[in-house]
């Protein structure tokens, strides 16, 4: 049979795969094979270790993958994933295991249909694979078989390091309570079983898996709608989430994306604060690494309604055990410092994808067939930007009309001229763009501002803030830079040419 071979530098693409995610190269790896199955439907899950051989199978009984799927499989010139079609990445799981391994053999049947490949280092080191003649499905599924180099692996991988991997990126799946939410709303409508060299991995009550001495079930609400739900409790233990992490764990689709406390202090609680919250449309928002969530454009609004219902559920329950959280203060910095933003926001497309808006207004307008319909305008920072009105108030966020239907305002009623026909009122067009600033007061925290879903909260309680900028102009400066930093620590971009984002940010300031 005819051998192929990938089209792209495959040892530079699998190091910077493998650079994008914070775990071992081997969970990844795991946890990746995982996310293909559960997208495919699967309703069971083995997993094979063969500690002698160093080799992993995976294998599951979900639909399997086309012709075409099966060459987009081996493709490494292909797209990883499309927003919100999946947990799983376009065989990333099977590729990243090139920075570790040194074969890959994978057999898959869709419809009774079977393929399957040999894909390994040439002599050349090269990336090539070849099918092969399949051997195993005797149903449709897939099943994966890497062959590990013994000396790039982790340490004592066995039973019970495979099931810790499993349960720290898919604890939902082996809790109780939300296998049997998936299978109600038929998210999940067979919730997967995992087993390890054969063993089933048993499920649990949350409350006794973590050992809850309080527990609260939350819905989690975006106005009257749905968005999620979850468990807050305070557990027994410090970090009870992996002996490491503590906070409420945010998932999609059971996929555990990381340990959130939402810059909210615990008080007495500490470490023993423990929480999973399930928000099925943060699949939209997902990172390569799905290790975060970041708006896109166009949808970052959403985005920050959710963290803030989440953040909401969280406060609440957190002042309910007795704990004072601040809210958010008025401060007349609020709106000049969100102006400064519109601005800065051109210069720096960044701060775009972190807001997930781009300078656009929207009006109702009349097609040439006479229907109304919303267009988008290029803006230029000038009369449709509407940079402000004077007013310094900090709540030039709270107009939105969005004319696609996912705004907030109150719609505006059409109008009709002398002769009867319908006249069009252009909507008020959107005031900010750019992140939110805010102000918390916060004198025991050393950080002088920090992010929020989509807003910088500035701390007005430290030291520098209240004792030693005056002026006016010289708060404003400091504020200025405090965002910088903020953001700077979002990681938003890495350094280059030795100028970090802070840098950058603020050199744009400056040069306005």
């Amino acid at each position: 049979m005819r051998e192929k071979h990938s089209r792209v530098n495959f040892k530079k693409l699998v190091t910077d795969l493998a650079d994008m995610y914070h775990d071992e190269t081997f969970d990844v790896v795991v946890a990746e094979l995982a996310a293909n199955a559960l997208d495919a439907g699967a309703r069971a899950i083995d997993i094979d270790w063969n500690a002698a051989a160093n080799i992993l199978v995976m294998r599951d009984d979900g639909k399997g993958m086309r012709a075409d799927e099966f060459e987009q499989y081996h493709d490494l010139a292909a797209e990883l994933k499309t927003r919100g079609d999946g947990i799983g990445f376009a065989g990333v799981g099977a590729k990243i295991s090139f920075n570790i391994a040194r074969r890959v053999l994978t057999e898959t049947r869709h419809n009774g249909n079977r393929r399957a490949s040999d894909w390994y280092w040439g002599a050349d080191r090269t990336l090539r694979w070849r099918p092969v003649a399949p051997q195993h499905l005797r149903a449709d599924g897939t099943r994966v078989e890497i062959h590990f180099d013994a000396k790039r692996l982790p340490q004592n991988i066995g039973d019970g390091y495979l099931v810790e991997v499993l349960k720290r990126h898919y604890l939902p799946l082996f809790v109780t309570d939300f296998v049997r939410a998936y299978e109600r709303i038929k998210l999940y409508p067979t919730a997967a079983r995992f087993t390890v060299n054969g063993r089933l991995i048993p499920r649990a009550d949350l409350s006794s898996s973590a050992a809850l001495m309080t527990r609260e079930d939350v819905e989690l609400k975006v106005g009257a709608t749905a968005v999620g739900w979850g468990a807050l409790g305070v557990s027994a233990r410090d970090h009870p989430i992996d002996g490491e992490r503590y906070g409420v764990l945010l998932c999609t689709h059971a996929k555990v994306i990381k340990a959130e406390t939402f810059n909210l202090p615990t008080g007495l609680l500490g470490a023993k604060l423990y929480g999973v919250f399930e928000i099925p449309a943060l699949i939209e928002y997902l990172t390569a690494n799905k290790s975060e969530v970041k708006g896109r454009v166009g949808g970052a609004r959403q985005l920050g309604k959710i963290l803030d219902a989440a953040r909401a559920a969280v406060g609440k329950f957190l002042e309910a055990q007795g704990v004072t959280v601040s809210k958010p203060q008025h401060n007349p910095l609020s709106g000049k410092l969100q102006r400064e933003m519109q601005k800065i926001v051109q210069q720096l497309p960044e701060l775009q994808d972190f807001d997930g808006l781009i300078p656009k207004s929207r009006a109702l307008q009349k097609s040439i067939d006479g229907k109304i319909a919303a267009s988008a305008v290029e803006d230029n920072g000038a009369s449709q930007y509407n940079a402000g009105d004077g007013d310094d108030d900090g709540d030039d966020d709270d107009n939105d009309n969005d004319v696609n239907g996912g705004g907030d305002g109150d719609s505006q009623p059409r109008q009709r001229d002398a002769d009867g026909k319908t006249k069009t009122k252009p909507r008020r067009t959107r005031k900010h763009q750019g992140p939110r600033v805010a102000f918390e007061d916060h004198p025991e925290r050393p950080e002088t501002a920090w992010l929020n879903a989509n807003t910088i909260v500035i701390n007005s309680g430290h030291t520098a803030y209240r004792n030693r900028i005056t002026g006016a102009e010289a708060r404003l400066t400091y504020c200025m830079f405090c965002i910088g930093v903020a953001l700077d620590k979002a990681e938003l971009m890495r350094a280059s040419d030795g100028a970090s984002y802070v840098d950058r940010f603020v050199a744009a300031w400056g040069g306005m």
